[in-house]
């Protein structure tokens, strides 16, 4: 099989992923992993870069993410096609893995906050009188996160796939330009203002949501 040839035709990867050949489904599998997963996993690591709940984990991280964002991609296109007109492959299935990305990060984010507050709460056991302020304090900043994330979360959905890749790869994987470009199949020169626009429409979207802002 020319992994190329295969991967890069959408028509081609869709008749792949109905059919009922689970050598040839198995083979289209391996030509993800041989043409995009050294590329994802620099990804992997350029997102990380710097995240104290992701130290040491950006191995695993990387695999889990490809893996299941590539079974996720599976059943999508299995079941409606390749919807995405003008955009490629590469660039449909890399949004299906950071998505997966962002998802167990925000585990492991969700986890080291708990566990610091469980640290936090520690030295109050066995005492006669607890530090309720501190306490408190600590439950209404985690409650004041959650809620920036929610917000911040339904801005993106209502922003778009397009917009959300821009601001993602531009902003927290720091991809150049030319990069960026590449993925989406577009001028580098129109990569910034692109940027710029998707920013601008979040800002529009998330002041008008209602939460914290």
């Amino acid at each position: 099989m020319d992994c190329k040839e295969e991967i890069a035709n959408a028509q081609k990867l869709v008749v792949h992923f109905r059919g009922d050949n689970d050598n040839q489904l198995n083979a289209v599998f391996k030509c993800f992993f041989i043409l995009f997963y050294e590329n994802f996993r620099r990804l992997t690591y350029k997102y990380c870069l710097g995240k104290f709940h992701t130290k040491n984990k950006e191995e695993d991280l990387a695999n889990d993410a490809f893996t299941d964002g590539l079974m996720s991609f599976y059943y999508k296109l299995k079941l409606s096609g390749f919807e995405d007109k003008g955009a490629l492959v590469k660039t449909v299935f890399f949004t299906f893995c950071i998505y997966k990305l962002m998802g167990l990060t925000k585990t492991l984010e969700r986890r080291f906050k708990k566990e610091a507050i469980t640290d936090t709460l520690l030295p109050l056991v066995g005492e006669k009188k607890p530090i309720t302020d501190t306490i408190n304090d600590t439950l209404d900043y985690q409650k004041l996160l959650n809620a920036r994330d929610e917000t911040l979360g339904r801005a993106f959905m209502e922003l778009g796939e397009r917009g959300t890749n821009l601001i993602i790869w531009k902003k927290i994987l720091k991809l150049s330009n030319e990069e960026i470009a590449a993925i989406m199949g577009i001028q580098p020169d129109s990569v910034a203002n692109e940027v710029f626009k998707s920013f601008k429409k979040l800002k529009q979207i998330a002041d008008r949501l209602p939460g914290v802002k």
